[in-house]
């Protein structure tokens, strides 16, 4: 009479943990990518929720979105007085909407903690955001809003100034972070301070928003230099 054998064999063993291991790596490049996916579709409502918040705005002054006639509120930094009229007249209270799901807080630090304390090296103190504000920089220097923008930036995009310019579909309101450092601003000239910086030598690409509300995902390669000072600062949307 045969005995029954009631185990597997060692080489059966690694058999069975060799086809797990390769079905595991064939699967995780495709869950990474679902992944990045369901990221970056919370940041684009994030985004177009942010467009509705700057159209009402606009809506409650005569047409105007959000400027700073003095010269902060562009890039990542909100003034007091706008974040104040986003609470107590338009309830965002948490201010998470300005936050990407892929937001680099361990450099930046927490949502929670930036939009509840302000940074101390700017007058009047300011609040660091998680996506760049492509707004306008008012009476600065005695110059108008277009002329301050080009002169700063060098570039032939000067920002929206009211929900009615016939550019509403072509200039972005905001977008996100896709940035190149390199000194004196970084030690090493890198894109890792992108939102959506993975892996390689550049970043997948970045969200924006558009002044007739509509958000878009671009691909780096199809993304728009807005700010260059060539291996020192340049951002993208």
């Amino acid at each position: 009479m045969k005995r029954r054998r009631n185990a597997f064999t060692l080489v059966e063993l690694l058999v069975v943990i060799g086809i797990i291991a390769l079905l595991i790596s064939m699967l995780l490049p495709a869950l990474n990518k679902a992944r990045e996916q369901a990221k970056r579709a919370a940041c684009a409502s994030n985004i177009r929720q942010i467009g509705q918040l700057w159209h009402m705005y606009a809506n409650d002054h005569k047409g105007f979105f959000p400027d700073h006639g003095i010269g902060f509120g562009n890039w990542t930094l909100l003034t007091p007085d706008l974040r104040e009229i986003f609470i107590t007249k338009y309830k965002f209270q948490t201010g998470r909407i300005f936050y990407c799901a892929t937001w680099n807080a361990g450099y930046y630090g927490e949502p929670d903690y930036l939009w509840n304390n302000p940074r101390t090296d700017t007058t009047p103190h300011t609040y660091t955001l998680g996506y760049s504000m492509y707004m306008s920089q008012g009476q600065v220097f005695g110059l108008s809003s277009t002329q301050q923008w080009n002169i700063s930036l060098g570039n032939n995009l000067p920002p929206l100034v009211k929900n009615s310019d016939k550019r509403s579909a072509e200039i972005p309101l905001m977008f996100d972070e896709t940035n190149l450092y390199g000194p004196p601003y970084y030690g090493t000239i890198t894109y890792a301070f992108s939102t959506h910086y993975s892996r390689g030598p550049e970043p997948d690409g970045g969200n924006a928003l558009f002044g007739d509300g509509h958000a878009e995902w671009r691909p780096f390669s199809n993304m728009i230099n807005v700010v260059n000072y060539p291996n020192s600062f340049e951002r993208f949307y």
